[in-house]
């Protein structure tokens, strides 16, 4: 079984024995399935198989369920002396090249260690993009984004394409800091694309090396397409801004419905009660899908 522990399990009347273990369950409903039956002793809960990391710019991420005051993060790099732990959370922003794998546990299910796979990172951008976006604004698109950690960051590329495979560039724009400091970053395309309207950065550092952001989209002839969403990661609010009125959901990675609500033009989301992971914002009216991560 995948994911999260069915609730029902915890109006059961075990009697001798319960064996979950060897599963691919979380700490998603683990905690109260745990506290009901500690007390016997036939009750196997551990181990569970791995859960994956994933990678977007310079952060790793994985998802574990579980009430988060309750969890501890220990982050390893693969071949550092002693295998020492690095502090971390659910999120986490390596600063060295290498091959990185994380161990999970939680207060209330002392028995069960959850491990990741080992992922490489290889810290392709010199700089930590946040909140890279596109939108429309009457006959303009606008790309803003955000730095932090601009290290030898010579200049920026802005790259656009109608079908993400060719893309040309249509701005460059020389980098303003060199170091930790947050760095605001607006361009206006004013001959955007009739249709779709894909946007990039590519990113030159002072050694001559290269690197690209994800992609945003902003399509002109979808008036139901969400062209704005942030922050992303989200912490306790999402705000959405988009063209018309549209009905929109968070789905978690299994397909759950989580959240739904309506927007015109503007709104926002209250995640508070979503735990840290990766998430999906489907669009209802136009069946777009956007990927979400909260961090916490």
């Amino acid at each position: 079984m995948v994911g999260a522990i069915p609730p029902e399990l915890g109006n059961l009347d075990i009697g001798i024995y319960l064996d979950i273990s060897n599963n691919h369950f979380t700490f998603e409903s683990m905690e109260l399935i745990v506290q009901k039956y500690h007390n016997y002793t036939t009750f196997h809960y551990a181990p569970q198989a791995i859960i994956p990391v994933h990678k977007t710019n310079n952060t790793l991420y994985i998802s574990v369920g579980g009430t988060l005051s309750n969890n501890t993060y220990k982050w390893f790099k693969v071949g550092k002396a002693g295998t020492t732990a690095i502090a971390g959370d659910s999120v986490f922003h390596p600063s060295e090249i290498g091959s990185y794998y994380a161990a999970v546990t939680n207060s209330i299910c002392t028995k069960l260690t959850l491990y990741t796979d080992t992922v490489f990172y290889d810290g392709t951008l010199p700089v930590t993009i946040l909140n890279l976006k596109s939108y429309q604004v009457g006959k303009v698109n606008t790309v803003e984004w955000i730095s932090v950690t601009e290290i030898n960051v010579k200049k920026y590329e802005v790259q656009r394409s109608s079908d993400v495979h060719d893309f040309i560039t249509i701005a460059g724009i020389t980098a303003k800091g060199n170091g930790t400091q947050r760095t605001d970053y607006v361009f206006n395309d004013l001959t955007p694309l009739i249709e779709k309207n894909y946007y990039r950065l590519k990113i030159f550092d002072k050694d001559g090396k290269t690197a690209f952001s994800n992609m945003v989209l902003t399509n002109r002839s979808d008036d139901k397409t969400v062209t704005l969403i942030y922050p992303n990661p989200a912490n306790n609010i999402l705000h959405i801004e988009t063209n018309g009125n549209s009905q929109f959901f968070i789905l978690n990675q299994a397909g759950k419905f989580l959240v739904t609500t309506n927007i015109n033009g503007k709104g926002n989301i209250n995640i508070l009660g979503i735990g840290a992971g990766l998430y999906y914002l489907k669009n209802n009216s136009s069946s777009t899908v956007q990927k979400v991560i909260i961090a916490r």
